[in-house]
């Protein structure tokens, strides 16, 4: 019996070690910390010079990586930008930044508008709120942006590996 349950022991380590999966590992060069990405999952390869790639990620051995039938090695690189998959909330937020962000935006040109045209007849008024009310809207647009977009790791701070 117990040479039984030591022989389906060893088989299922071995099935286990021979179906693991291959994971493109992306680690920050000062703080060692870790980010995982599994095959199949999507991610956006940007490459030196104007090259991007966007797909699922394929491992083909340990240097190169493969995304829409294109064959990448990781030493090509420049960075990838990865988002977890977002919950209702999260993406509701993003969705809103985005929209408060582009109303605040055209808010201030508006207003900008009209205190310029104000200010050509004899209005004395100051430039303050329009600029602050476009600057406002743009740092709630692009925290929106990131926030559904993801991050980008660069190759100056993150090393990228595969591992399995």
């Amino acid at each position: 019996m117990k040479t039984n349950l030591y022989l389906l022991l060893i088989l299922l380590s071995i099935s286990t070690l021979s179906f693991a999966q291959r994971t493109l590992q992306i680690i920050h060069k000062k703080t060692g910390e870790l980010l995982v990405i599994q095959e199949k999952e999507k991610v956006k390869i940007n490459m030196y010079g104007i090259l991007k790639f966007n797909g699922a990620v394929q491992i083909l051995n340990d240097s190169t990586i493969q995304i829409n039938q294109r064959i990448i090695p990781i030493s090509n690189i420049k960075g990838i930008q990865y988002r977890k998959e977002l919950s209702k909330a999260e993406r509701t937020k993003g969705i809103s930044l985005v929209a408060i962000g582009t109303g605040l935006m055209v808010l201030g040109e508006l207003d900008f508008i009209v205190t310029a045209l104000g200010n050509l007849v004899g209005v004395d008024k100051s430039f303050a709120r329009p600029i602050i009310l476009f600057t406002g809207g743009a740092a709630s647009y692009r925290l929106g942006r990131r926030m559904l977009n993801g991050k980008m790791y660069n190759n100056l701070f993150y090393a990228f590996k595969i591992q399995g």
